[in-house]
């Protein structure tokens, strides 16, 4: 008998980021698009995800954004998620992660985690990637290869 593939959502949370990375599509937008959030009441996201569980059994979530750990109670509405979906979320670690690997289950969720080296340094970078895999937490790590960074 052949088992039944989980459904996969995709979920571009927001337009909202911390980077102005010249490479990026919002590029020079970002307060216009900034203007297009929508923000639910936590309670509402919770209800939507749980709607999804009873439609369709767990299923696999990937989000993105903009920078999905500025969504607002971002943390918290993983952990709910979390307990009925997998999560998997591609994020700069400009965010509180101290907090984020202590809060969430890594059996539950991962991380896609990009480094940017025009916004950020590499060593408190990856302070957080061996925090995070201290806490079990897998996934891989992304060097954003923009031309003028090649020969770093």
């Amino acid at each position: 008998m052949q088992q039944k593939q989980k459904v996969s959502f995709v979920w571009d949370s927001h337009y909202r980021c911390n980077f102005r990375c010249p490479y990026c599509w919002f590029d020079k937008v970002w307060d216009e698009m900034d203007k297009h959030n929508v923000y639910p009441p936590f309670e509402k996201m919770v209800e939507i995800w749980d709607r999804m569980y009873d439609l369709y059994g767990e299923c696999d979530l990937m989000i993105t954004g903009g920078e999905p750990t500025l969504y607002p109670r971002f943390t918290d509405l993983v952990e709910v998620i979390s307990k009925k979906h997998t999560v998997k979320v591609t994020c700069q670690l400009s965010g509180d992660m101290f907090t984020f690997a202590k809060q969430l289950n890594p059996e539950r969720v991962r991380l896609d985690m990009n480094f940017h080296p025009l916004e950020t340094k590499i060593e408190p970078f990856i302070r957080k990637v061996l925090y995070l895999y201290k806490y079990g937490f897998k996934g891989g790590v992304c060097y954003l290869a923009y031309p003028p960074n090649m020969d770093k």
